[in-house]
């Protein structure tokens, strides 16, 4: 059984995947947005220390460092967006510590003359 929470503005919040561990605790999947409403972050779930049969988690990410969950790694995957109303990705950043210093890049361009972009018109 899932239940979703949501904020003030009708976004997701948190989700709470009641019982849903191989030990019968809870697992969270923390959502948060930078301060222009984007989600920029996604989270790995997080099993919890227990079970709250469905109420919301204050504190989701804080069993994350257990030694038998994550441990040290870091639990999201981030994406980069450009300063522009477009947001577009500039660059994301998987899931892990080792993944932090190779990121995947976006670049975004135009054609120009120099491309010279043909048209082939063929008859039948």
């Amino acid at each position: 059984e899932t239940v979703q929470y949501f904020d003030g503005l009708g976004r997701p919040k948190q989700v709470v995947n009641i019982k849903a561990s191989p030990l019968g605790r809870d697992v969270v999947t923390h959502i948060e947005y930078d301060g222009f409403g984007r989600q920029v972050k996604d989270f790995l779930p997080v099993p919890q220390s227990g079970t709250q049969n469905g109420a919301i988690v204050p504190g989701p990410l804080a069993n994350a460092t257990q030694p038998g969950i994550y441990g040290s790694e870091k639990i999201y995957a981030e994406k980069i967006l450009e300063n522009s109303p477009l947001d577009r990705i500039q660059q994301q950043i998987q899931v892990g510590t080792a993944w932090t210093a190779n990121p995947v890049k976006f670049d975004y361009d135009t054609n120009i003359n120099e491309d010279y972009v043909r048209k082939y018109e063929t008859t039948t």
